[in-house]
């Protein structure tokens, strides 16, 4: 979690990572992307027991703290999190949002699906273009996804045209093509 915020959050990113009040752990695996071209890594997971103290934590210290909580072990505690970044225009925050992406829990997919509009177009787009290797992984993650539960004669099939995952490719790809 040490550098999974820009530099020039520093302070803020020591603030946020105090106020879980209890031991976080993470994999050793990181997911390393580009924002605003300084290289910053993000834990694939965390685990910690209990919620982290807010009431001191300003609101960027409080968003600082749910992008981290969209990377926990527990999919509802991703997907509550994932509501409260959603909404950010902050550039930080969209590799975060796009891990999600890549995973495997349809209803994640869905919020991010209903919030498309709310997206800011032109970060998500700066973010694809200058991390087309995790762009490209994305895209692998949700074709296996789909593949894998989601395809027909699997418990929740359906066709590709259905799937919400590439729905979402296909709103992401849009983006890039525009400029």
């Amino acid at each position: 979690m040490e550098r999974a915020f820009p530099r020039a959050l520093d302070r803020d990113a020591r603030v946020a990572r105090a106020l879980f009040r209890e031991k976080v752990t993470q994999t050793e695996q990181m997911i390393g992307v580009f924002v605003d071209g300084e290289l910053v890594e993000i834990p694939y997971r965390i685990y910690t027991p209990g919620d982290p103290g807010l009431w001191t934590a300003s609101p960027r210290q409080r968003l600082m703290v749910a992008a981290l909580l969209t990377r926990h072990s527990n999919g509802y505690v991703r997907e509550a999190n994932l509501r409260l970044i959603l909404p950010s225009a902050e550039p930080w925050i969209v590799p975060f949002v796009m891990q999600l992406v890549g995973e495997y829990v349809w209803h994640i997919l869905a919020l991010i699906w209903e919030n498309i509009e709310v997206l800011d177009r032109q970060a998500y787009a700066t973010f694809l273009r200058a991390n087309p290797e995790f762009y490209q992984r994305t895209r692998q993650r949700v074709i296996s996804y789909w593949d894998c539960y989601y395809r027909p004669g699997t418990y929740y099939g359906g066709t590709r045209d259905e799937y919400v995952g590439f729905k979402l490719l296909t709103h992401l790809d849009s983006l890039i093509a525009k400029e």
